[in-house]
């Protein structure tokens, strides 16, 4: 019998963030240094709208109005 391959560690911290920052209930946002969106816990999914993976790598450019965005981003 072959042992199931363990995941990298890079994987394994990312789901663990990502299950952390879901059981918060205020929407988290954590962003790069281009804006543009990394992790997202699901009460912020909800607020926007949208799944995860429809906004993962955007930014607020991408999925609000003009003057929405550029308020967030000032």
């Amino acid at each position: 019998m072959n042992a199931p391959t363990p995941e990298p560690p890079s994987h394994r911290s990312h789901d663990l963030f990502q299950r952390l920052i879901d059981g918060v209930a205020e929407p988290v946002i954590i962003k790069d240094d281009a804006s543009r969106f990394v992790f997202i816990n699901d009460a912020a999914c909800d607020l926007l709208g949208k799944d995860r993976n429809q906004l993962i790598g955007r930014t607020d450019h991408d999925i609000l109005p003009g003057e929405q965005a550029d308020r967030i981003v000032s």
